[in-house]
């Protein structure tokens, strides 16, 4: 199977020591990996090393065979990065942000009746569309984000803790959301702490330690449409 992302020999330094360590990663298409990880272990380096956001590494990434050193402006256009626990602008109205993304993603804004079609099949409340974010509670605020990467039709999402801050039962339910998501199509990466977490939600989980990933579950059967209750 093709790889959405393919990491070989992913090195950063960090002073005299290095945060990943010749590090390798594949993630097929339209497959969930998640990456555990202690705080400070790395997690959201790679991330960033993925979208081409630092410069002093060294090894190789390609995403959607893409170039990760000289294709970036593509990588962007084909990624959604959802930060740790959906942060969004909190004097914005959840309308406005989805907004603001498109505009800044320089993505045709979508029609009304598409964003609040993306907000409603993401759970999104509708008496939430018009509050201000700040309003939101954590699970709300990732799914205004997975709303997002519906609308932008996302081939790779990247996904950074977004189980951090949230309850037992609401992490659950980000896990459903986040498979569902997967039906449509997109390779999804996680990045937590949360060992169970990934377990339950990716087909491939592996623990990044010293800057190198080992596999703790190297893949399971796919979860067939329609069967996420069995999470809950």
């Amino acid at each position: 199977m093709i790889a959405a992302i393919d990491i070989v020999g992913l090195t950063v330094p960090k002073g005299r020591s290095v945060v990943l360590d010749g590090l390798c990663l594949k993630v097929p298409s339209g497959s969930i990996a998640a990456v555990v990880g202690r705080s400070q272990a790395g997690k959201t380096v790679l991330l960033s090393a993925i979208l081409g956001r630092i410069a002093d590494v060294s090894g190789t990434i390609r995403v959607c065979d893409l170039d990760g050193r000289e294709q970036t402006g593509e990588i962007l256009q084909r990624t959604t990065w959802v930060p740790g626990c959906g942060v969004l602008e909190e004097h914005l109205t959840v309308r406005e942000n989805v907004s603001l993304v498109m505009r800044l993603c320089q993505v045709p804004e979508p029609t009304r009746t598409a964003v609040e079609r993306a907000l409603r099949e993401s759970d999104v409340p509708d008496r939430t569309f018009d509050l201000r974010a700040r309003s939101l509670t954590r699970l709300e605020a990732f799914s205004v984000w997975i709303a997002i990467a519906r609308l932008r039709r996302s081939l790779v999402i990247l996904l950074d803790d977004p189980a951090a801050s949230l309850g037992p039962l609401d992490a659950v339910r980000a896990t459903i959301l986040i498979r569902e998501l997967r039906s449509n199509g997109p390779t999804i990466l996680v990045v937590t702490r949360d060992q169970q977490f990934a377990e339950d939600v990716a087909d491939a989980v592996y623990l990044l330690e010293g800057g190198r990933l080992s596999t703790t579950r190297a893949s399971r059967p796919e979860t067939p449409p329609g069967h996420t209750a069995d999470l809950l």
